[in-house]
């Protein structure tokens, strides 16, 4: 299970059950949170700085009707389509939600708004993750969506403010997993502060440069990159996560990365795992085979 928290959005991704459930605590009136959460000021607040925003917003807010964004993940367009079950203003609203084109079932997006001393306290159920442990980094995003949804509603949505250096110091972390996935190594090096600590199980690097230099060889095996967990202390985030090569004699390796940032980059960043399963690869030429078939 991930936890996280900005002032008062929370978010807590259960990685057995494939579900989110987020709350914050909103000075404003019922009416309006809901007015916000089912019209196009969604635009102002889903977002996730340094990993996603979203850039249009259209829906036929009715039972049966339809909701589609737009939007950029990591330098790349998304759209996110979906249907909604339920529409009950200013108490409940349910959808569904699925990233167009994506093979399987909806996840259930369920807002619940209660009225309260000093306005509104917000409810979000997001479940239906298969795999189950696919929502560990749906929750950072709620977190930090949540804490700018309070923002817009209360004072207009100042852009310049800030969500918080905690939220950023998970979302980054996640976002370097995110484009390590997508072999995006110029976005890889965005998240990187210029110097610093780059530790590994067989080396270690004080330049960025010279550790994505190193590490590219990892970056080219990929085949899957799979968070099992986060783990979050202010500006210090420990991840969890399975490595799945495109070597057939390497076993999914587990691998725990504990990592700082300072100012929104990654300053230091310390791998632990098994480096055995590959030297050994690398000694039997399965890694060089597998490399240049990739290339043909």
């Amino acid at each position: 299970m991930t936890n996280s928290s900005t002032g008062t959005a929370r978010a807590v991704a259960d990685l057995t059950e494939g579900e989110i459930l987020a709350s914050v605590e909103i000075a404003a009136p019922p009416q309006r949170v809901f007015q916000a959460l089912a019209s196009k000021e969604i635009v102002q607040w889903w977002v996730n700085p340094g990993v996603f925003d979203t850039r249009e917003w259209t829906g036929d807010v009715r039972k049966g009707g339809r909701w589609r964004v737009t939007g950029v993940v990591s330098g790349q367009p998304y759209a996110l389509e979906g249907e909604f079950l339920e529409v009950d203003p200013p108490r409940n609203l349910v959808h569904t939600w699925q990233r167009v084109g994506a093979p399987g079932a909806p996840t259930i997006v369920t807002y619940l708004l209660q009225q309260q001393a000093g306005g509104t306290r917000l409810t979000v159920r997001h479940s239906g993750f298969v795999p189950p442990e696919t929502c560990a980094s749906t929750g950072s995003g709620w977190e930090t969506s949540l804490a700018r949804l309070a923002e817009v509603v209360t004072d207009g949505g100042a852009p310049e403010r800030s969500v918080g250096p905690a939220a950023t110091s998970q979302s980054r972390a996640v976002a370097y997993f995110t484009a390590l996935a997508r072999q995006d190594r110029a976005a890889i090096r965005k998240l990187l502060a210029d110097t610093g600590d780059f530790i590994g199980p067989l080396s270690s690097f004080t330049d960025a440069d010279a550790f994505m230099k190193a590490a590219d060889i990892f970056t080219q095996l990929v085949k899957k990159v799979e968070i099992k967990q986060v783990l979050r202390e202010g500006d210090e985030v420990c991840v969890f996560w399975d490595y799945t090569t495109i070597v057939p004699s390497i076993p999914v390796i587990p691998i725990a990365a504990w990592l700082k940032l300072d100012t929104d980059k990654i300053k230091y960043f310390h791998l632990h795992f098994n480096p055995a399963p590959f030297v050994a690869a690398v000694e039997r030429g399965d890694v060089a085979k597998a490399l240049a078939q990739a290339q043909a």
